[in-house]
């Protein structure tokens, strides 16, 4: 049998244009940019790169492959119950992680995006973990995480960071007045 024998291709990871800017638009360079890519079949990699001077970072496709026969048959492991088998899936995921210096935040169009168990979804796959969760397991790392299956044309994406008020970051004093006995001038503190 000639099957196991031919390979055919499987996308780890499409090639990926990110373009990372602030509230008015503003490139934010000198971040950290990290993607990750894994594939059902267990093949994983990592690359970093550094947003350059318009906040961009671009990764290179990432491509393996599968025997014909082993995609031909995978798929009917769906019909094997999960104790007896693998999974039946075979997908390329890729996950980008954008570090920033201090506390960023994202917001979320609801005509667009769609919240479901602390990601937020869109439509053509695209998933963000939703920020106020990030920070509940990861209250002292500052980035914005976001991930797709499957995806193998190029990918090119525009990720708008709005700047969140330091949490130990005191309110403004306000001047008070002392109300003074009888008798007494009103002074400022």
């Amino acid at each position: 049998m000639i099957l196991p024998l031919i390979a055919v291709l499987l996308v780890g990871s499409p090639d990926s244009k990110l373009r990372v800017v602030d509230e008015a638009s503003k490139p934010l360079a000198g971040l950290k940019v990290v993607r990750e890519w894994q594939t059902s079949e267990e093949k994983k990699g990592t690359a970093e790169a550094i947003t350059d001077k318009n906040g961009e970072v671009s990764f290179p496709r990432v491509e393996t492959s599968i025997s014909l026969f082993k995609r031909l048959t995978k798929p009917l492991l769906v019909f094997v119950p999960a104790s007896c088998g693998p999974s039946w899936e075979i997908y390329g995921m890729s996950t980008y992680r954008i570090y920033t210096p201090g506390r960023f935040t994202l917001k979320f169009d609801s005509k667009i995006w769609k919240r479901d168990s602390g990601v937020w979804k869109r439509s053509d796959g695209l998933c963000i973990r939703d920020p106020d969760e990030m920070k509940k397991y990861h209250p002292n790392e500052n980035y914005q995480e976001f991930y797709f299956f499957n995806i193998t044309s190029s990918f090119d994406f525009t990720l708008m960071l709005f700047k969140e008020k330091e949490p130990n970051q005191a309110p403004e004093p306000t001047p008070t007045t002392v109300t003074p006995p009888a008798g007494q001038e009103a002074r400022q503190p």
